[in-house]
Formats: structure tokens, C-alpha cells, sequence
């Protein structure tokens, strides 16, 4: 008998994921099997990333005057004249490649505005003197280092009376620093001069859905079709109370939310879990300090996110981690997220952040002071229950030798080699965090006995691929970290709402190593959730479960299904109880009803298909499966983030 396995992935574009179930009834229009027709499939293409999705989301508002003010997206600016009673579109004549970074209006009639062209790094500053009518556009020239880094489409800029302006980029780096680079100008911006390059350690982890000017409020309100489904940021603005929302933008709202709710649907994916240490193909984020588990289960059911980083330890760690403890892994493991635990420690001599402590320039204490830092991260991951086989990935933020700093990018390889080589020792596996720019020319010289196991880096495209890095940076060879070893940093620090709960994040995107405690895997009968099998009988004629709780020695009886379903219960949602689940063979329809109290439907095999559901992948989740005689071939909707079908004979 052959045993050949075929898995299947596609994903489609920010924010719309898929998986897991509904809060409220979900259908999905197209019954996987007419998709795939061959069992033999070929790979799919890489996805494809769109900026539509960030077109239809305000990124600020401005109140000036009475009743003037304006709102902005990435690519259109609007303004009223009457408190938001009427709007117009405000015309910028920027080219098809060009965003808006910021818009800043100093009264009704002087504005200025930053324009990007991040395909071929260049800026422009739009400035008008009758309120918008008319713009003049003047080149700014940054320095070609920060071009290449600095998160050009989210720019600060500050005026005074005097016509001086301050222009403020971040930097990429990962949420335990904030990195800036600043320029000015003192002729109303017709030149401008390269002013600080700053990197500080955060040491407060805040963050707002609103913004507010004036009598004006900004707000961001994220919503998905089902959990992790079709997920989407909206905002609007509200004039004390009232909503003012540009028509224009509520439309584009409407038809991203369409959108994302039509390529939900068909969105599959694959995430094969094991031990403390799984593979995850996951959206996740970084944030500097872990928050309470009572808003990680608000982000787990509401958010399109999977992953989450956790800053373990490090001489160089900012925010404090109130929250991180033992139990708070566990809990955050049990309701599903995967781990990034990261570690702080010593940064390169040649790094430009001033107040960090930094690791030697002599090679032979460089690796010393590695293997070092290795050993006091296994004992903080020990302290948290991340045991051997855990993952852990090192901050080593973007540096750049200069004169000034000979020998130091051949002293951060053999940091980074000590980090390593001592890791594996103890049964760990090695990651580390940084720049493309940093891995391609440096770490891939490190000896492979020593290299890290994978790599996090950081590149600001808002292309969610681990595949792509945009120019300017150089290109991650393909025979590097290229089996599941890398998590991508594509997009800088911003605000999401997922169900009332607003974090400052960055946006990773995996396939790659991520952490986790062992999730615990119920019984196929344990409805209550206390690791023991419950009595419980299904009576057909009246599609009547009758259950005995074991837990309590309580009865209840629940009425779902129908005479002809056959039953398939199981732990659908990864809560540890058992779900209530039939498959009706004349519909090819799964039913399930979870202890949230959650309805789901979902069409998934044919009339003759064998319902097989269990956990295949070892997510504590169990899979939609049906086995067909007619072919032999066993049929898998895996419960990832991103629901792959996998086929097996």
C-alpha cells in the first residue's frame, strides 16, 4: 500500500485569515473536494501582498479651526468645512507608487504634507497656501542608510511659527527599543539636514484605540467573520459622539470587509505541532511586555493572531514583566498561542545604541560572553517551564561597523557562536533576532555546526512572506534557514483593537520554530473537561445527546442532530471539552456545537465518505477527516491558522 502525503497551502493578503470555529453560524459556500480535484497537487505559488487592505484605514485626523479639519489614509486626504457634515477629497497629484506618510496643517490655508515612494526610496514634501487647492512639492533627501531602513510611511513631522519643521522616522527594531532617526529644517522644508539616529530601551508598554484633536476622535475597532476569519481593522471618527466617517472611506470599509470575508472562505494552510517546540506557518506579534492572560484569551478568540513573543530575560530588556511567570506560559500555551521567547542580552560594540550594555571587541570573550548569556537564558526559560527542546531566540539588534569600530562584525559571529553552541549543548534550539542586512553578510560566514537554528528579521515591506525581503535589502539566500527557519518582521509598531483590547504591536509572519507547554488532549467523550471519559448515549430517533458529567455526577440532555447524521464528536474548538458534532453523508455537511455555545457548519466530504475526526496534527484541536473507500484516500481539514487540506493514501 502506498503512503504518500500531499498538503496544500494558500493564503491571501493581510489581515484575512481562517480557522477555527464561529461565533455565529458559518457556511462555507464551496465544498473543498470540488477545489481539488487531483491527488497529485504541485506547489502553489507564493502569496501575494496587497496595500488595499491599509487604503480604507484612517492613519490620522486633524481639527484646525472652527469647523475645518481633515482625515487621511495611505492614499487619499480629505477635508470639511462644516464639522464633518460634507467631504471632499483633497488632490494631492502623487504618482501611483507614492503614499502618504503625514499631513500636518498649521491653519485653514498652510498644510504640508509627506510623500513616499517606497518602490523607488524617495520622499517629497507637498506644501499649499490656499487649504488644498493647489500644492507645490519639494525632494527630501534622506541619508542612504536611513532610506534603507526607516519606516518611511509613518513619518512624525512638527512645525513651529518660525517655518521650522522636525521630521521624525522609526527605526527597525524589535519592541524591547525605539529607534528614531530625525532630520530639520529651517526654511519651511526646501532643504533639510540629517539632525540624531536614536535607540533607546523601552521601559513602558502603552497603547491607545483612539486618537484625539480637538472634538474630534479617531477610533479602531477590529472585527472578524468567525475567529481568525475574515479579520479586519475599521476606523472611524466621531465629532462628540456623532460619526463623521468620510463616506468615501466607510465605503472602502465595506468592500475590504466583503472582501476579506470571500477569501476567508477559501483560505487553507498547514502548522504540523510537536513536543515543547512546534513549526508555526502562524501570523504573529511582538509587543515589549506580555499582557494579562484575561486579554491574550480576548486576542486569542478575537484576532486574526496566533503567535506571540515573550521577552524571557536579557541584561538589556526594558519593560518590566509583570505578568510573565510560569503559570502565565501555561496558560497562554493552553489557550493555543505559540511562543517566540526572546532574549535581551549583550548588544554588538559597534551597535548605535549608547545606553545598552555591549559584548567585547576580543573574539575569544565575545564567544565566552555568548556561551554566557546562553546559560542565563535556559535558566529563565527553565524558571517558565520552557524545558530542553525549546526555542529561543536572541535580540541582536541592526549595527554597522565603521573606522571607528574595526573587528566588530567578526566579534558578533563569535558571540553569536557561543550563543549557539552552548544552547545545543543543553538540548536548545537557537534563534536569533536582526537586520537582513546583518544575516546575509555576517551570520551566514558562521561555521554551520554553529549557526543559528533560525532566524527572526526584521524588514518594514508590509509584505507578510518570509520568502521576501524588499530592496534594499540584500536577498536571504535560499539554501539558508530555508526549513522553516525563518519569522519575518514586516510591519513596524501600530496599534490593533481585537475585541475591546488595543496593544501597540509589530506584525511577524512565520515558518519557523516557535515554543509552547504540551496542550493537554481530551477524551473523545469528556464533555465536561476533567480528563475523564463521561456516559453518554445518542438516542437517533429524537436527536437527543443525554450526557452523565463525571466531574459532577450531573445530567443534562442536548438535542442536535438527526436520525441519519452520524456522530462526531470531538474538541473542536481546543478547550479541553468535547464538543457536540455530527456529519450528515446526504449534505457532506460536519455540524458542531462547542461548549461557547457556538454553531458551525461546514461542508467537507460527500455521500459514502467515512467520518474520521481526531487530532492529527497534535494542536489539541480536533480535525475535520473523512475517509473515502472508493479511493483509499484519507481527507484532512487541518484546525490551523490557516486550515490546509491534506490528503493521505
Amino acid at each position: 500500500m502506498k503512503n504518500v502525503m500531499f498538503s496544500v497551502s494558500l493564503f491571501f493578503g493581510l489581515m484575512v485569515f481562517s480557522g477555527f470555529p464561529a461565533p455565529a453560524q458559518e457556511f462555507f459556500e464551496e465544498n473543498p473536494f470540488s477545489l481539488f480535484k487531483s491527488e497529485s497537487l504541485k506547489s502553489l505559488p507564493p502569496p501575494k501582498f496587497s496595500n488595499d487592505s491599509l487604503n480604507s484605514q484612517i492613519k490620522d485626523v486633524q481639527v484646525f479651526g472652527e469647523q475645518s479639519g481633515i482625515v487621511f489614509t495611505r492614499t487619499a486626504l480629505y477635508r470639511t468645512d462644516d464639522d464633518g457634515g460634507a467631504w471632499r477629497e483633497i488632490v494631492l497629484s502623487k504618482n501611483s507608487s507614492e503614499i502618504i506618510s503625514i499631513v500636518f496643517f498649521k491653519n485653514k490655508n498652510a498644510g504640508s504634507a509627506i510623500l513616499v515612494d517606497e518602490q523607488n526610496l524617495s520622499l517629497q514634501i507637498a506644501r499649499t497656501q490656499d487649504g488644498g487647492n493647489s500644492w507645490t512639492k519639494t525632494p527630501i533627501y534622506l541619508r542612504q542608510e536611513d532610506l534603507r531602513e526607516a519606516v518611511l510611511e509613518n513619518a512624525a513631522l512638527v512645525s513651529n511659527r518660525d517655518g521650522d519643521f522636525t521630521l521624525t522616522f522609526r527605526l527597525p527594531t524589535s519592541s524591547n527599543f525605539v529607534g528614531t532617526t530625525t532630520y530639520k529644517s529651517s526654511n519651511d522644508g526646501q532643504t533639510w539636514e540629517f539632525s540624531e539616529r536614536l535607540i533607546e530601551i523601552r521601559h513602558e508598554d502603552t497603547a491607545s484605540a483612539e486618537k484625539i484633536s480637538e472634538n474630534w476622535t479617531l477610533k479602531t475597532v477590529g472585527s472578524c467573520e468567525g475567529s481568525k476569519v475574515g479579520c479586519v481593522q475599521e476606523t472611524r471618527v466621531f465629532n462628540q459622539g456623532t460619526e463623521i466617517t468620510p463616506p468615501q472611506i466607510k465605503k472602502l470599509s465595506r468592500i475590504e470587509k466583503e472582501n476579506a470575508r470571500l477569501e476567508a472562505q477559501k483560505s487553507v494552510f498547514a502548522a504540523p505541532p510537536s513536543g515543547s517546540t512546534r513549526i508555526s506557518l502562524n501570523h504573529g506579534f511582538d509587543k515589549c511586555a506580555a499582557a494579562p492572560p484575561a486579554q491574550m484569551q480576548t486576542w486569542w478568540n478575537t484576532s486574526p493572531f496566533y503567535d506571540v513573543n515573550i521577552y524571557i530575560s536579557g541584561r538589556n530588556r526594558g519593560c518590566q514583566q509583570l505578568e510573565l511567570t510560569a503559570a502565565w506560559v501555561t496558560q497562554v500555551s493552553a489557550m493555543g498561542w505559540g511562543l517566540i521567547p526572546t532574549i535581551v542580552g549583550y548588544q554588538a560594540p559597534c551597535s548605535s545604541r549608547p545606553t545598552s550594555a555591549k559584548h567585547s571587541s576580543d573574539l575569544a570573550t565575545a564567544e565566552t560572553q555568548g556561551r554566557g548569556e546562553a546559560d542565563i537564558a535556559i535558566n529563565d526559560a527553565n524558571n517558565l517551564g520552557l524545558t530542553q527542546g525549546t526555542i529561543l531566540y536572541y535580540d541582536m539588534e541592526r549595527y554597522d561597523e565603521t573606522s571607528g569600530t574595526p573587528g566588530c562584525r567578526l566579534a558578533v559571529r563569535a558571540f553569536l557562536k557561543g550563543w549557539t553552541d552552548r544552547l545545543k549543548e543543553k538540548g536548545y534550539i537557537s534563534g536569533v533576532y536582526g537586520s537582513p542586512t546583518n544575516a546575509v553578510n555576517d551570520w551566514t560566514q558562521i561555521p554551520e555546526a554553529s549557526r543559528m537554528d533560525a532566524v527572526w528579521l526584521a524588514r518594514y515591506d508590509n509584505i507578510p512572506s518570509v520568502w521576501t525581503y524588499a530592496p534594499p535589502s540584500p536577498v536571504v539566500p535560499a539554501n539558508f534557514w530555508s526549513n522553516h527557519q525563518r519569522i519575518k518582521q514586516w510591519r513596524g509598531p501600530h496599534n490593533e483593537t481585537w475585541g475591546g483590547v488595543t496593544f501597540e504591536i509589530d506584525s511577524d509572519i512565520s515558518d519557523a520554530p516557535v515554543a509552547g507547554v504540551p496542550i493537554p488532549k481530551n477524551k473523545n467523550a469528556d464533555f465536561d473537561g476533567d480528563g475523564k471519559t463521561d456516559v453518554s448515549v445518542f438516542r437517533p430517533d429524537t436527536g437527543m445527546w443525554y450526557v452523565l458529567n463525571s466531574s459532577n455526577s450531573s445530567f443534562n440532555g442536548v438535542g442536535f442532530g438527526g436520525a441519519t447524521d452520524v456522530l462526531a464528536p470531538g474538541d473542536y474548538d481546543g478547550d479541553g471539552k468535547t464538543d457536540y458534532a455530527v456529519f450528515r453523508p446526504s449534505e457532506g455537511t460536519w455540524y458542531m456545537q462547542t461548549k461557547g455555545g457556538h454553531f458551525r457548519a461546514r461542508q467537507f466530504g460527500t455521500n459514502g465518505d467515512v467520518p474520521v475526526p481526531a487530532d492529527f496534527n497534535g494542536d489539541g484541536k480536533t480535525d475535520i477527516a473523512v475517509f473515502r473507500p472508493s479511493n483509499g484516500v484519507w481527507y484532512i481539514a487541518n484546525s490551523d491558522s490557516r486550515e490546509t487540506f491534506t490528503f493521505v493514501q
